[in-house]
């Protein structure tokens, strides 16, 4: 999901904050896609089902549960989302709270 979430903070940067120009937003999207080769990436399809029972259970985003169901089945998780930060916790997880700068 790293892939995915690169992605969209890409897309975030030059959409919404529009401090990239869409020569380097092109350009870095283009250096995520060849880590494909060196860096394993799995397919968050095969987390969709305990996802969806993490979601429904404790009231977050499918998207959310997607990265909580997956740190389950490597014991850790990074992110900078409170609610995804205390589910994950609940569940047994590992969690590493990134706080978000402020802007």
């Amino acid at each position: 999901m790293a892939l995915i979430e690169g992605a969209n903070a890409v897309w975030k940067r030059y959409n919404l904050y529009k401090d990239v120009s869409i020569e380097t937003a092109r350009k870095i999207l283009d250096y995520l896609h060849a880590t494909e080769g060196i860096t394993p990436y799995e397919n968050p399809l095969q987390y969709l089902s305990e996802g969806k029972k993490i979601a429904l259970e404790h009231k977050i985003t499918v998207h959310d549960a997607l990265h909580i169901a997956q740190a389950l089945k490597y014991g850790r998780l990074a992110t900078s989302d409170e609610k995804q930060e205390k589910t994950a916790k609940k569940l047994g997880v590992e969690v590493f709270y990134l706080k978000a700068p402020r802007r």
